[in-house]
């Protein structure tokens, strides 16, 4: 058997599961009752025994409400060199893009690469500064050769000193 033979629903308006014109995207597969139903057995699954544990709930009600509490107050006010991602503002851990003049960190978030990289790479930038209170201070990373400061570009190679790293073109 052919897998032509078998009838396409996605465009038979008369299938009970709807398609063709008329397909509703907003439709959800679970009712209000179903919803309640989940509910019901999702906290008894919780509680353990099947009984209502009031001071568990309790618990996580004054825990929410305090999380609330902390967002009441409005927005938290971050120095200017916070990341423009996720407001990270350790100096140790920002550098500034000298195209745009923002802030990004080295930390990836929920991404593959981290803020900078991932800002760099979007962009199209390939130059940074890093923060004047980070342990090398106000530098711009370039190459000890030509004095490129193509971020994508540099290596580095330890010198016999534990304390000096050479950064070079690859």
């Amino acid at each position: 058997m052919s897998l032509d033979s078998f009838p396409n629903f996605q465009f038979d308006t008369t299938s009970q599961y709807g398609g063709g014109a008329g397909l509703d995207d907003t439709a959800s597969v679970i009712s209000g009752y179903t919803q309640q139903q989940l509910d019901d057995g999702t906290e008894s699954l919780l509680n353990g025994n099947g009984h209502a544990n009031a001071t568990q709930k309790q618990r996580i009600d004054d825990d929410f409400d305090a999380v609330l509490d902390d967002f009441k107050d409005g927005p938290v006010d971050l120095p200017p060199h916070a990341c423009s991602y996720c407001g990270i503002h350790s100096p140790a851990s920002v550098v500034k893009c000298l195209v745009c003049s923002k802030w990004f960190c080295n930390s990836r978030g929920n991404s593959s690469a981290s803020h900078i990289v991932n800002h760099l790479v979007r962009a199209k930038h390939k130059e940074v500064v890093l923060h004047s209170e980070s342990p090398l201070g106000d530098t711009t990373p370039e190459c000890y050769t030509c004095g490129s400061k193509n971020v994508f570009m540099l290596g580095f190679i330890p010198a016999k000193s534990d304390t000096v790293v050479v950064l070079l073109c690859r």
